[in-house]
């Protein structure tokens, strides 16, 4: 796995520390790895971005990237979205990956989608 990465943790009421609306982000963009079942080639993934913002009411984030699937006898690739919110309430929130702000604009859930953007 090779990429720019970001993990940041706050409190967004410091005055209230124990309130315990603490807050995760982790985020990343320019990602690439390769899933494999020994010899065998699986999932290749270039060109991936996302964010998932972690709280006490749940995780939300988005994710983009380019997939190929190399499973014999499967011809699979092209790009994909991610997008999940387990929390009952819209998030649009940008994080900050070493200078790339990169948005996670998700509804309400619970909602978990994985959807192609282009097939090749």
């Amino acid at each position: 796995m090779s990429g720019d990465f970001s993990f940041e943790s706050y409190d967004p009421t410091p005055g209230s520390p124990a309130s315990g609306d603490e807050v995760v982000t982790v985020g990343g963009t320019n990602l690439s790895f390769d899933l494999a079942a020994g010899t065998a080639a699986g999932l290749h993934a270039t060109n991936v971005s996302g964010a998932f913002i972690i709280t006490t009411a749940g995780i939300a984030g988005t994710a983009r990237g380019d997939i190929t699937l190399g499973i014999p006898g499967v011809a699979l690739s092209g790009t994909f979205d991610i997008l999940l919110n387990d929390g009952n309430v819209a998030v649009n929130q940008t994080v900050n990956v070493n200078g790339t702000s990169v948005t996670v604009n998700v509804p309400a859930g619970p909602i978990s989608e994985s959807m192609p953007t282009t097939r090749y």
